[in-house]
């Protein structure tokens, strides 16, 4: 609450322009992302539109990336921007490997994340009907047997998780 405050408040000591109106964050962020597809919902978004659901923990998208998205999901009704895993991948259960994962199958999930928005609402209800929290906006696509069309992006376009991926972060705007 205090960090949406905070945000709204240097909205408007900036004057920024662009910026419609804000969705407050939710406990998860499956929550987050909800309450900013109910706020295009007001803002009117209808039939055919487009949703990009994008972290502030992948803060250098490209352009590309994010035209790429959009044009899949005009296409396909959703799709997301992923990374090809490049390291090998271990499947571990009690501390031991217990199978090594066919890497060439394995791709990480990024944003943004575009679905058209009758899509994104059916599938954000149903989740919350069942009760599902997905780890990314367009699982929920996936879980109601839709798919989901996916776009090789740059590995540029880290995640920010951990302190050390700021270094990465820096070194890269540098």
């Amino acid at each position: 609450m205090a960090n949406f405050k905070k945000f709204t408040s240097l909205i408007k000591k900036y004057k920024f322009k662009k910026i419609v109106a804000v969705a407050e964050g939710g406990k998860k962020r499956q929550d987050s992302s909800f309450n900013g597809l109910k706020m295009a919902e007001k803002l009117g978004a209808k039939p055919g539109d487009l949703i990009l659901f994008h972290n502030g923990c992948n803060p250098l998208v490209s352009w590309e990336e994010i035209n790429k998205s959009v044009e899949a999901a005009k296409k396909f009704g959703a799709a997301l921007i992923c990374q090809k895993a490049r390291d090998t991948v271990k499947e571990v259960k009690e501390g031991f490997v217990s199978r090594t994962v066919n890497r060439e199958k394995i791709y990480l999930a990024q944003t943004p994340q575009t679905i058209e928005y009758t899509l994104a609402k059916r599938a954000f209800e149903k989740a919350y009907k069942e009760k599902f929290y997905g780890t990314d906006d367009v699982s929920l696509v996936e879980r109601m047997g839709k798919k989901v069309k996916s776009i090789e992006g740059s590995p540029k376009n880290i995640k920010v998780t951990y302190p050390e991926d700021l270094e990465l972060i820096r070194a890269q705007l540098k």
